[in-house]
């Protein structure tokens, strides 16, 4: 049975349960989970989770890596990126200084941290011309990769899946422990970990 406002009709709301199973099953088909942010506020706010449960990964391109950067680095607390920007100079060419209207770290399942340092290094040797400071990129890349791991722990981020990849030096500054003490859920959930050595 339709209601009508205005002429139009309109469908009753689906009740949360089947939404998130809808969501699930969608949940490694990102074209279908994009749709769904544009249903309503509703399913804009269950579809994001979904999306931003894996962001890094192989198929991301170079603009790709970029805007999902640049998303995360806006996210940033303000004394972290004032912090960052001291130590590297311009982190990214940011359309907008303003928050994202999502916590999108704290949707973060799924860690691989060779793809993270890889994302950041392509980052950091596409921008190279932004950075006003004397640090070589090795350097900025660690930085960088510092801030964005401490912005996934302090955000209630709560990992289910790890790959810790320390062949490709991406684990450098990964293993801070004062950073876990913040968040220890963030890792106590893990049930799938992958050590690469």
């Amino acid at each position: 049975m339709n209601s009508y406002v205005e002429g139009k009709p309109i469908a009753p709301p689906l009740p949360y349960e089947s939404m998130v199973e809808i969501l699930n099953h969608l949940e490694n088909d990102i074209k279908s989970l994009h749709s769904c942010v544009l249903v309503n506020r509703h399913w804009c706010r269950e579809s994001m989770s979904h999306l931003w449960v894996e962001p890094f990964t192989k198929k991301l391109s170079d603009k790709s890596i970029l805007s999902l950067l640049e998303t995360y680095f806006r996210c940033l607390k303000d004394e972290d990126k004032t912090l960052l920007r001291i130590e590297v100079g311009n982190i990214l060419p940011t359309t907008s200084t303003t928050r994202p209207f999502f916590n999108y770290a704290s949707f973060l399942k799924k860690l691989n941290t060779r793809l993270l340092g890889h994302s950041v290094s392509v980052l950091v040797n596409l921008e190279e011309n932004l950075y006003s400071c004397n640090k070589n990129k090795s350097e900025i890349t660690n930085l960088m990769l510092k801030a964005l791991y401490k912005l996934f722990i302090e955000s209630g981020a709560i990992l289910n899946s790890l790959t810790l990849d320390v062949s490709s030096g991406s684990m450098d500054i990964a293993a801070k422990i004062p950073l876990f003490r913040k968040n220890l859920n963030f890792i106590s959930n893990i049930r799938k970990l992958n050590c690469i050595f």
